[in-house]
């Protein structure tokens, strides 16, 4: 048993440098890098203490757990983030995500997935999503690999503050690139792009860049930038089109 717990638990200790919230959900950012069977996992955890006109208390948790058997794959997410202010003002933000893929062949593989969001920053009040699709693997090896995928999914969208509901089909698009050296760095880069599919003037695009640095056996410094477009947010003024995080700490794992 505590072999099994072992696979299951990773520690993420991360003192965030900018922090704004993400409207699109980079799963692909969480997936496992074991192609063994069975479970694997990943837990990451932050907290943040920020002192400027006001104390603000920042927590953020993220929950990853991949299960493997045969030519099927699931993959669920959940995340979690809080803060709170001196004034005692509160806002969280978080997601539960579940996906299955079958391997169809050592390239192509399918997907279908489903996502329920809260997002109080942007006033997202509740986002719902249905999709499926395929995901191919252009390379793949011991030094990387380089994917995408493209897929059609359904989006409700109940709006904070108001009673306006969006429903959408979009196409969810991505590339996303691996590198990495044993003992001493990965890279990985992701984009996404979200358009309406029947309103191609209404789209999102998110890119992740995250660079991880090898301190000491399972001890490495992370670095990660985080950008997103969303070009209809939600009516409100106070809601940006463009938002983004830029976060550096160091992960633990065990």
């Amino acid at each position: 048993m505590p072999k099994v717990i072992k696979r299951f638990v990773f520690f993420f200790l991360l003192f965030t440098n900018g922090y704004t919230y993400a409207q699109i959900v980079n799963i692909e950012s969480l997936r496992m890098e074991q192609d063994s069977l069975g479970f694997t996992g990943r837990e990451q955890l932050s907290f943040s203490l920020v002192q400027n006109t006001q104390r603000l208390l920042l927590f953020n948790n993220n929950l990853a757990l991949q299960y493997r058997r045969q030519k099927n794959l699931f993959l669920l997410v959940n995340s979690l983030s809080y803060s709170l202010s001196e004034d005692e003002s509160f806002e969280r933000n978080g997601y539960y995500h579940l996906r299955h893929n079958y391997i169809l062949s050592e390239r192509w593989s399918t997907e279908l997935f489903g996502q329920y969001q809260v997002n109080l920053p942007l006033r997202i009040k509740a986002r719902y999503l249905l999709g499926t699709g395929v995901r191919y693997s252009l390379f793949k090896n011991s030094r990387g690999k380089l994917a995408l995928g493209s897929s059609v999914m359904y989006e409700y969208d109940a709006e904070l503050n108001n009673e306006r509901l969006n429903r959408a089909v979009r196409g969810n698009f991505y590339l996303s690139l691996l590198l990495n050296k044993k003992d001493r760095y990965a890279f990985s880069s992701i984009v996404y792009y979200q358009p309406d599919l029947l309103y191609w003037t209404d789209f999102r695009f998110n890119g992740e860049l995250r660079f991880a640095f090898d301190l000491w056996k399972s001890l490495q410094f992370v670095v990660v930038a985080v950008g997103n477009y969303d070009a209809f947010p939600v009516v409100d003024a106070d809601i940006p089109r463009l938002t983004y995080k830029l976060t550096n700490g160091l992960s633990y794992s065990f």
